[in-house]
């Protein structure tokens, strides 16, 4: 929903800690950075990258909250496979999420 603040988990598949590297963590900062500047669907406010998974929350501004993780888990499981010089998947299937109130 547009102009709802969320905060979103998304896990790591069988939460193998593919994160804990500085390189994994640069990648997810500048995926959320990138979808925020120049697509602008989303504000974000906050994130923090744990070896197994993400947190982050944000404010939707425009599109559907389903396409931007898409894009945003889609982006960064192709660098970070690339990065870490591994193939498969890099989620598990699903992401949570919590609609947070003003």
């Amino acid at each position: 929903m547009i102009g709802a603040r969320y905060f979103i988990t998304a896990c790591t598949e069988q939460r193998e800690p593919l994160l804990e590297s500085a390189r994994a963590a640069e990648i997810i900062f500048s995926e959320l950075r990138r979808i925020e500047t120049e697509a602008a669907p989303i504000e974000l406010i906050a994130s923090v990258v744990m070896p197994d998974h993400v947190h982050a929350v944000f404010t939707l501004q425009a599109g559907e909250l389903d396409a931007t993780m898409k894009r945003f888990r889609g982006a960064t499981a192709v660098a970070i496979n690339r990065a870490l010089d591994r193939t498969g998947k890099v989620w598990q299937r699903g992401w949570f999420e919590h609609r947070l109130r003003p």
